[in-house]
């Protein structure tokens, strides 16, 4: 009996060891680096994988679509290192032009950018590519400037901006396909000029849904650490 009792207490010391040497739970933590294969600033290029535009006209709400491609319709730079980390932005664009259905009929429209876009990213993370949702916001506003531009062919013009929650995906870091979700639920018509007939009202609301494909010049991948 005293050495069974002997035996249960040897095993229940292994087991306890076995468990304390186990691997720890990585725990994340807020962003302090950003590695694109060292800590550089690199160009990078968006493709559009799904889009959609929402606002009012002339009262009414009306969505439109963008169509989706391999077409470059974006280009900016990711700051690596310590350079993009918050209030400084991860990620700019310099150019945007998508190719989305016009809100007034009949028309055609050019989507442009006249500043630049800042993506500014706050959130924890991990190190690896494994992050799913990195939380940031993409700031369509600098300074006075709003930086969305869409012209119609009738001559009507609106400015947009405001921000716009974002959230990138960094999983497929290891295939160089990595994703920018772009939900604008806070962007406003900022300006109206031409002939828009009454179509827009200043700040109505501006919807962005997006999911942008982002490749970093070079093939390498953006890493939130």
């Amino acid at each position: 009996m005293r050495l069974r009792k002997l035996l249960l207490a040897a095993a229940a010391i292994v087991t306890a060891g076995a468990m304390a040497l186990g691997p720890a739970a990585v725990a994340s933590a807020p962003i302090s680096n950003i590695d694109v294969n060292g800590s550089v600033s690199r160009s990078i290029s968006l493709t559009l994988k799904s889009g959609s535009l929402t606002t009012n006209l002339w009262g009414l709400s009306s969505t439109v679509p963008c169509t989706a491609g391999t077409t470059v319709i974006a280009t900016g730079a990711v700051n690596g290192g310590t350079s993009g980390i918050s209030p400084n932005p991860a990620m700019v664009l310099n150019t945007l032009a998508p190719n989305c259905l016009p809100f007034i009929p009949g028309t055609t429209a050019t989507i442009s950018l006249t500043c630049t876009v800042k993506a500014v990213f706050a959130d924890n993370v991990n190190t690896g590519f494994v992050d799913t949702s990195v939380d940031g916001t993409l700031q369509t506003t600098n300074g006075t400037s709003h930086c969305i531009r869409i012209a119609f062919s009738t001559g009507c013009t609106i400015t947009v901006g405001g921000p716009a929650d974002l959230q990138f995906d960094e999983t497929q870091g290891f295939n160089g396909v990595q994703e920018l979700h772009v939900n604008g639920g806070n962007l406003q018509v900022q300006s109206i000029a031409g002939s828009c007939v009454g179509a827009f009202t200043l700040y109505q609301s501006f919807v962005i849904n997006a999911v942008f494909v982002v490749s970093v010049l070079g093939y390498f991948s953006i890493d939130f650490q």
